[in-house]
């Protein structure tokens, strides 16, 4: 909240900070006042002439002063005048000390503004009981100003965040602020004099106004949700506060409503109930059992399906399906009363949620009530009786409810049974489904080439140049969506389009080389450095001499790779092509140090778990150190991956690691990827200046 403005002091200060300036020609006066004021635990100092005055007033504002007339120079009259002319020392109280004592001396005294006239020769006791009084004076007026500057922040503060308006005791507006104007549309000339009633009674019950006015009437404030309307008519839903402000005799003064627009709010509410409510059932529908799931997840569920009720709209027509829908939500609530949720989840599929402890069995036989309500009491609309049949999916109580009584209802129709229970069988049937799916998808990419490589740089941490990309694989789907190896690397392998996977990667990695000056590592699994004709494959690009020195081989770790033969002849040959080769993840698994001599490669790419916790384990580091030291003893250079930031970065570099990669630099992206090149090295330079 804003601070009032206030001056200098604070109100309530205590004796020791107050700062009194003496004024007189005479040094013998100065002593005399200084002395007594400080007798008292008053702190003072003093100025022999105007003009000192001035200069000592300049470098610190005083709480009072005591001041002679007759000085040479700048006499005391001429230096009130000064400081009742300047903003900054208007306010400070000035007390006269002087030997005149006539009537004219003191009224003008008091004109130049003055507060006080002590006459010499004085007494200790007047004087300190004048100035006491002055400072308790000041200290009261500052006290008062704060108030009052608060009061008006206040004010502005109501004024800026609400809709105020005031009336006199019987209902007469007297004042709106601006937020009124602007919200209803009225102008102050328009409602200034009129009922306050007459603004709202045409949008809300007599009986609400009735309410309202006799509780401030009766001195208490009212509270409530107020619908209105603008000046054109549109509709308004106000959160009112309605104030009454009392006499000092008790009586109501005047009526303060203040109220908040909310309109927007109510309407996002009934939106948001449109958005997951069913219109045809009044029912909680598919959007609001997704939300409530992820909020209490662990539950059982029964998924409903009224079979072939296609049939039924065709037959019937929709208002009789619309009737049928309506009877059986109705049905469905009745029963479950009290034990689950009902909702309406697609056109024809209902459920019921558990939301009471319940056994599989209590859970089973409500289902069962509820199938038998549905299939064995008939619908009547119009003059036709008309019955369905229901199957049902019948969920165990866990996180997965939903999919498990989908699951369920899916194999129920396929065994043309009423109803089945979820177990977990189902679930690998369902598996199967998902990877013959993933399988086909993956199938259509290839022949479709929407298989394709997104490019990650790599940094080289001494120049901060980016001098490497990783090849990392991308499905691209029908509608352009950026598919992850998550998804459909494992099912490559069962369905045996793992080498045409590799293929599709080696030849557009190949071609992509045009893009960019830098190299491009491929990663390989020992299956494919197994695969006789995926090795040829990429031979017959790399024996290319543009090609092979640009191309890095990324071979994943694996226990037991050092003694393939195929894989030590692979890196052989492929290295005479000016190949380089690089282990990926190493530093966990199956790490050995004493392979790397006979595989013979050129970069160790430093596990991401490892890099990951440089910054927060010890052991990490150490790994790492370890790593770095016997790959430069071999002679071979390090890369570190998952780098995220830039505290890690340089950490790495602290570390003698060669190379960093990670999404500090940059994501995976698609051709061109010399774009981003120029942006990440700004990014990693900014980080070597300030490190």
């Amino acid at each position: 909240m804003p601070q009032p403005a206030h001056s200098d002091r604070q109100p309530g200060f205590s004796e020791k900070d107050i700062d009194i300036l003496v004024v007189d020609d005479m040094s013998a006066n100065l002593q005399v006042l200084v002395g007594i004021l400080h007798q008292a635990g008053l702190q003072a100092r003093a100025a022999i002439n105007g003009k000192l005055a001035l200069q000592s007033i300049a470098v610190r504002k005083p709480n009072l002063i005591l001041l002679d007339i007759q000085m040479p120079g700048m006499d005391g009259f001429e230096l009130c005048t000064k400081l009742k002319q300047e903003k900054n020392t208007q306010d400070i109280p000035v007390i006269f000390i002087s030997a005149l004592s006539d009537t004219h001396e003191k009224v003008k005294a008091f004109d130049v503004g003055g507060v006080d006239y002590i006459v010499k020769p004085f007494q200790a006791a007047e004087v300190l009981a004048r100035v006491k009084t002055q400072l308790r004076l000041q200290n009261h007026d500052e006290e008062m100003r704060i108030q009052i500057n608060l009061l008006n922040e206040y004010k502005h503060a109501m004024d800026s965040g609400n809709i105020v308006s005031k009336t006199d005791p019987n209902g007469i507006i007297t004042e709106i602020n601006e937020e009124f104007e602007n919200t209803f549309g009225y102008s102050k000339e328009e409602l200034i004099g009129k009922e306050f009633d007459q603004i709202l009674n045409a949008e809300i019950s007599a009986n609400l106004f009735r309410q309202l006015w006799a509780t401030v009437t009766a001195g208490k404030v009212w509270k409530g949700l107020v619908q209105s309307s603008t000046k054109n008519g549109e509709a308004l839903y106000l959160d009112y506060t309605a104030v009454p402000i009392h006499d000092n005799l008790g009586g109501i003064r005047e009526l303060i409503m203040t109220c908040n627009d909310v309109t927007r709010l109510i309407k996002q509410e009934e939106l948001l109930h449109e958005q997951t409510t069913d219109s045809v059932t009044g029912l909680p529908n598919r959007i609001k059992l997704m939300q409530e799931l992820k909020n209490d997840p662990v539950c059982r569920i029964t998924v409903f399906d009224i079979d072939e009720f296609r049939a039924v709209n065709d037959f019937y027509g929709v208002e009789c399906g619309d009737q049928i829908l309506y009877e059986t939500g109705v049905r469905l609530l009745y029963l479950s009363e009290g034990k689950a949720k009902v909702y309406r989840v697609g056109s024809d599929n209902f459920v019921i949620r558990s939301i009471v402890d319940m056994t599989e069995e209590a859970f089973t036989r409500l289902s069962l009530r509820v199938i038998d309500e549905l299939t064995e009491k008939p619908f009547h609309f119009i003059n036709e009786e008309i019955s369905i049949s229901v199957s049902a999916g019948i969920s165990g109580n866990c996180e997965s409810s939903y999919f498990q009584a989908d699951l369920a209802l899916t194999r129920a129709k396929i065994e043309q049974k009423q109803f089945l229970v979820f177990n977990p069988t189902m679930e690998k049937v369902a598996q199967y489904k998902e990877n013959i799916r993933w399988a086909n998808r993956l199938k259509n990419a290839l022949n479709d080439g929407r298989i394709v490589p997104f490019y990650q740089p790599i940094v080289e941490n001494r120049t901060g140049k980016i001098v490497k990309h990783e090849a990392l694989v991308r499905m691209i789907s029908e509608d352009d969506e950026v598919i992850t190896p998550f998804y459909f690397l494992e099912v490559s392998q069962r369905s045996h389009q793992y080498a045409d996977l590799t293929r599709a990667v080696i030849k557009n990695v190949v071609e992509g080389l045009v893009a960019t000056d830098s190299s491009i590592s491929i990663n390989l699994t020992v299956r494919d450095i197994r695969d006789p004709s995926t090795v040829e494959y990429l031979c017959q690009f790399v024996q290319d001499p543009e090609v092979g020195p640009r191309v890095i081989v990324e071979i994943t770790e694996s226990q037991g790779i050092e003694n393939y033969r195929e894989v030590t002849d692979f890196i052989a040959r492929i290295k005479g092509y000016g190949c380089k080769i690089a282990i990926d993840d190493f530093g966990t698994g199956y790490s050995n140090l004493v392979y790397l001599i006979k595989l013979n490669v050129d970069y160790l790419k430093i596990d991401g778990s490892i890099t990951k916790n440089l910054l927060i384990d010890p052991n990490s580091v150490a790994i790492t150190k370890l790593i770095v030291s016997a790959a430069k003893s071999l002679g071979m250079e390090t890369i570190a991956e998952y780098v995220s930031s830039e505290e890690l970065y340089l950490k790495v570099r602290e570390l003698g690691v060669d190379y960093s990669q990670g999404y500090y630099f940059g994501r995976p992206e698609s051709l061109p990827i010399s774009s981003l090149d120029n942006e990440v090295e700004a990014t990693v330079s900014q980080a070597l200046a300030v490190s």
